[in-house]
């Protein structure tokens, strides 16, 4: 008969499995488009503009239109901020047309290969299905957690034993447990808000036609708010305010509001004078996002018309609101400093789950491989031949960004070419005589190359004398480093193994 715990280690070890490799592919991508804005401002080549004060909303909007962007009927500006590097203007359909650097207004021509990985963690290139296929990921990762706790001692000890004296399983294994204990919570923030993101939504869509069989939309209206109505504009004098001036009256009305977008609705009527402005943000101690945080003002003289907040609505609607700001790292509203800490403690975390990934499955093949003596079983390769060739084509892309010309960057070849990159790595593992080698090899010239792209990123800047950025080096220098350790770990293994035979 198997025990209760017995069938929780079958269960983590099954799910593991089958779900390990994709899974890290998830929380791989997740951690680059956390890091996605830096990463724009990381692969400008050269600094035009230097450091200096953000330009104002006039100003942003003059730069624009000299490239030929007007901020037209249900145009947006999304203002430069900690979740998006420069000023970008949009329109209706939110397709973002020009960026512009916050400091000199000059346009940044953006990297199209930035957004793969970050397409890649919302939708897997498949749109609202593939959504759905994530939130999925999120489950999978959820039984994980709870079955691997499970079957785990969960003795005080094991919170920091980590033998390294053992030879490279026990190493991996004491790693494994480790990130399992230490990063639990946050593993579990990963696991229920990337499961309701997706799910959540797709319920909206199929509870709506019954909740309201006629209008099934009126369900957004509900959840969003209505817009108010501009009403007639003032008749003493003009009172014309710029949209500074109404973005700083804002501020002064809701001190505790950060504005991250700015839309101008026109009105229907010939009148211009009734136009509306939308500034959309978050406000501070409230976990939402400027889908749901909206001011209103009249656009002729700046008269407040209404604010639709996320706070209005009940306590299970608001949970369902806050699901996106936590898992995708959007602390703005715990204020620019605990914020920053935050996200960079969910991107340490995130990549912490990737190790744990990675290292379960290696456990896992180690253990199939000693119990049916099979080195050929074609599906350990694949999952091992996909993680690492991600990791590996991630690097060269890296490495590109910063050795390549601007114009070949905006080039849609670039995608093609970390296709290349991440299918030439895993047929590599996949053909390897020796698939630890191969793996351990690719891991070490993956960490060589982004430690490579860090320093030439590096040099760039300190010539020009200033050096934006230097966390993201930071942290990408590290990571190079700690891929060069798997190598380290392998040849100490086979030295342990060798010594231990000779006796």
């Amino acid at each position: 008969m198997m025990t209760r715990r017995k069938l929780a280690q079958e269960l983590h070890r099954g799910a593991g499995a089958l779900f390990g490799a994709l899974m890290f592919v998830v929380l791989f991508s997740g951690c680059w488009s956390l890091g996605h804005n830096a990463l724009v401002e990381w692969t400008l080549a050269s600094p035009k503009v230097g450091a200096g004060p953000i330009l104002s909303i006039e100003q942003l909007l003059r730069h624009a239109k000299a490239q030929g962007v007007d901020f037209d009927d249900g145009a947006t500006l999304i203002l430069p901020g900690a979740d998006h590097f420069g000023a970008a203007l949009c329109n209706q359909r939110q397709a973002c047309t020009l960026l512009l650097h916050p400091v000199s207004g000059a346009p940044v021509r953006e990297v199209p290969a930035l957004s793969l990985l970050k397409d890649l963690h919302k939708s897997l290139f498949a749109g609202f299905p593939g959504r759905i296929a994530i939130s999925l990921f999120g489950l999978a990762l959820l039984v994980l957690c709870v079955a691997g706790l499970w079957t785990h001692s969960r003795r005080w000890r094991d919170f920091r034993r980590f033998r390294r004296d053992k030879g490279l399983r026990t190493s991996v294994f004491d790693l494994h447990s480790l990130i399992g204990l230490w990063a639990l919570p946050w593993l579990l923030l990963f696991a229920l808000t990337g499961a309701l993101s997706g799910l959540g939504a797709l319920g909206t869509l199929l509870l709506a036609p019954q909740v309201y069989p006629q209008m099934p939309r009126q369900v957004f209206v509900d959840l969003m708010g209505r817009m108010p109505a501009a009403g007639n504009p003032s008749t003493d004098g003009d009172g014309k305010l710029t949209l500074d001036e109404i973005l700083a009256n804002d501020q002064l009305r809701t001190p505790g509001f950060n504005a991250q977008r700015l839309t101008l609705h026109r009105a229907k009527s010939p009148v211009r004078s009734s136009d509306m402005v939308e500034l959309a943000g978050v406000q501070s101690g409230l976990p939402s996002t400027a889908v749901f945080e909206r001011h209103f003002y009249r656009r002729s003289d700046g008269l407040w018309l209404g604010d639709l907040t996320s706070g209005s609505h009940g306590f299970w609607t608001r949970a369902f609101i806050a699901v996106q700001p936590l898992h995708f790292a959007q602390y703005d509203w715990l204020g620019s400093s605990w914020g920053s800490v935050m996200r960079s403690v969910q991107l340490l975390m995130g990549l912490a789950a990737c190790v744990l990934c990675a290292s379960g499955l290696f456990l896992w093949q180690r253990r199939r491989e000693k119990v049916q003596r099979d080195r050929g079983v074609p599906w350990l390769r694949v999952s091992q031949g996909l993680c690492v060739g991600l990791v590996a084509a991630t690097a060269m892309l890296l490495l590109v960004m910063q050795c390549a010309p601007a114009d070949w960057l905006a080039d849609q070849r670039l995608n093609a070419f970390f296709g290349v990159c991440w299918g030439a790595a895993a047929l590599t593992v996949l053909v390897s005589p020796s698939r630890l080698h191969a793996t351990t090899s690719l891991l070490t010239a993956a960490g060589g190359v982004t430690a490579l792209a860090t320093v030439l990123h590096g040099l760039q800047w300190w010539r020009q004398g200033i050096w934006p950025g230097w966390q993201l080096d930071a942290l990408l220098f590290t990571c190079g480093l700690l891929l060069m350790k798997p190598q380290r770990w392998l040849v100490q293994s086979r030295g342990l193994r060798e010594s231990h035979d000779s006796l």
